[in-house]
């Protein structure tokens, strides 16, 4: 029963810490959801109450059981004694004696029987943190102990790379590639098709299944962690942002940056203007995850967050995503200015970023299918050439040229594959 109580009070809390969120009350409004959240929240209290109510009936019923064990002993005790010392076949005495070791005997009984209630109720406990572990804490399958490497070059050499969240589902599926260093790398293909997953495996927060990913000649398995993840800076598409201070969430991959490098990092970005707008500038406190922040401002802070950790590999995830042309265009910019002298590894769908690449990787259902520059993808057709071909543009004017221009491909080659398609 408690670890029933203990599976519904994480449910509940995870409600309300979903409830609190702003994302989750503009949702709830929009949508008009007012009345079904609230069912559902009463419906889980009101489960939480009747488990705990029965849970602490059973528990008061065992400690008045306890409780009046003692002095009905000591009554039957003296009911059957008396008679006894009536007759003179027992003393006074060793009646009362036996009394008081009865009482002395019941004391230790109780605790002990407390101790299991206590025990058991932790079972319940360990049984629920023990189920998260499973789940999330899977131990690393080499146990020796880590190197701790000072990295070079941040050059990525992937051999026969696969992983799996279970024994059924391959998320990635016998994938081999390089990143040489100081080379930028585009990941595309379809939504679903493993480019978020492997951005994680080469960013050493999965674990592989089988294969090896290697950094500068070294293999990932073998590597300290913390030396590991200090060369290698991930920016998502999820606006991961901590309820702190501007300047707080700018230090979390250098504590010790210079005043001098944040300025300078916030300027490349293209936020500084915005931070020193606000009354307390860099110490302008970010709510509900930088609530206050529009989509491409909280990127922004990502990517000078990700420029002040100064790393050899950088990956970024669908970081122009769910903003506008303009947005876009900017971030692109920034990009550019990130990928100075770093190794890295790009995600998207938006065209003109993923032409910022010198190679461009295509994944698909887990694997890579193709692999190239983008005028040598587009000739060969397969899925590169859908996903270009679907790209939003009006053939009647300039726009796909100008993306090209800005771009590290040559026009000259598209102009006959756009007039054949």
């Amino acid at each position: 029963m408690k670890h029933a109580v203990q599976e519904r009070l994480s449910l509940l809390t995870s409600l309300l810490d979903e409830a609190t969120r702003v994302q989750t009350v503009i949702l709830t409004r929009s949508f008009n959801l007012t009345k079904q959240r609230t069912k559902h929240y009463r419906e889980i209290t009101d489960e939480v109450r009747k488990l705990e109510c029965r849970n602490h009936f059973i528990g008061r019923c065992f400690l008045l059981l306890l409780s009046t064990a003692s002095p009905v002993g000591v009554a039957l005790l003296f009911w059957y004694g008396i008679p006894k010392v009536a007759h003179g076949d027992l003393t006074l005495g060793t009646l009362i004696a036996f009394s008081a070791y009865l009482g002395r005997i019941y004391a230790p009984v109780s605790q002990l029987l407390n101790v299991q209630i206590d025990f058991l109720a932790s079972i319940a406990l360990f049984q629920r943190i023990f189920e998260v572990f499973d789940h999330y804490g899977k131990p690393n399958r080499r146990v020796r102990e880590k190197r701790i490497v000072e990295f070079t070059k941040g050059s990525i050499a992937v051999r026969n790379l696969s992983f799996t969240y279970d024994a059924q589902c391959w998320g990635i599926k016998d994938a081999c590639f390089d990143i040489n260093q100081g080379e930028i790398v585009a990941l595309v293909g379809p939504s679903g098709a493993g480019k978020t997953t492997l951005a994680y495996l080469l960013a050493a927060l999965y674990e592989p299944t089988l294969g090896s990913i290697s950094i500068d000649g070294y293999n990932v398995l073998d590597l300290d962690e913390k030396s590991l993840r200090r060369c290698v800076a991930l920016v998502t598409e999820d606006n991961c942002l901590l309820d702190a201070t501007i300047r707080d969430n700018l230090l979390l991959g250098n504590e010790l940056a210079r005043e001098d490098e944040i300025l300078k990092a916030c300027k490349a970005v293209g936020i500084h203007d915005y931070i020193t707008s606000l009354s307390k500038g860099y110490e302008s406190w970010l709510h509900q995850g930088g609530a206050q922040l529009s989509a491409g401002q909280k990127r922004r802070v990502m990517l000078a967050r990700a420029m002040i950790k100064n790393p050899l590999i950088l990956i970024l995830d669908e970081v122009t995503s769910s903003l506008d042309p303009m947005a876009q265009d900017s971030i692109n910019n920034v990009i550019k200015a990130l990928f100075a002298q770093r190794s890295g590894l790009i995600i998207g769908h938006h065209l003109p970023t993923i032409l910022l690449a010198d190679r461009i990787l295509v994944i698909e259902n887990g694997r890579i299918v193709q692999q190239g520059v983008h005028e040598k993808l587009v000739r060969e057709g397969g899925l590169y050439a859908r996903l270009f071909s679907s790209y939003p543009y009006n053939g009647r004017d300039n726009s796909m040229e100008i993306v090209l221009q800005n771009s590290r491909v040559n026009t000259a080659d598209h102009k006959e594959y756009i007039q054949e398609r």
